[in-house]
């Protein structure tokens, strides 16, 4: 059966992230994030089931940012992100390779998966990496999206171009992420 993960978080929320991609004004050729959900939050009753698209919310919107975007879901036993360079290499091919338009307003935007994932009962980690390449001179501040406290260093997220497969910036280093106890809220 094809289904999809909703997850809203418990707690507060917030409306000032910059992930899982950033349209901050005139710096970010790139950006790369990953967010680790718990086998709890996902719920028991989805093992075994493909999901076939996600959504994130965006908390506010001005601009119809159109950006060349590639979704990495893969099964993991991991729980947080230990440190700054705590990448999870991405072993499979993408779910998702293409533009998305992220809107003008707020609200759920939804990307169709080109490859359904099969949800296997583990937490999962969800990478989005913006290849777009071009800088963003739009003069605004406020197209962010919506998060939960997650706790325990789940997502981490950097706006320096990574090789997702690697963790590595274009130099061969590690490239250096900043943790956050929040995760986007999906469905």
């Amino acid at each position: 059966s094809f289904d999809t993960i909703t997850i809203v978080g418990e707690g507060s929320t917030s409306s000032t992230a910059y992930f899982p991609v950033n349209f901050s004004y005139g710096l970010k050729e790139f950006s790369y994030s990953q967010q680790i959900y718990t086998s709890d939050e996902i719920g028991a009753d989805m093992n075994g089931k493909y999901l076939t698209h996600i959504s994130f919310e965006k908390a506010r919107g001005s601009q119809n940012y159109k950006r060349s975007v590639v979704v990495y879901i893969e099964n993991t036993d991991k729980t947080q992100f230990n440190g700054d360079y705590d990448w999870l290499p991405m072993t499979s091919e993408p779910v998702f390779s293409g533009n998305v338009s992220w809107g003008y307003d707020s609200g759920y935007v939804t990307i169709k998966l080109d490859t359904p994932f099969k949800y296997t009962g583990n937490n999962i980690v969800i990478s989005v990496h913006d290849a777009t390449g071009e800088k963003n001179y739009i003069a605004t501040g406020f197209d962010k999206f919506t998060t939960y406290t997650a706790g325990n260093n789940r997502t981490i997220y950097t706006s320096t171009k990574l090789d997702p497969k690697t963790g590595l910036a274009d130099n061969g280093y590690a490239g250096q992420g900043t943790r956050s106890t929040s995760n986007n809220k999906i469905q």
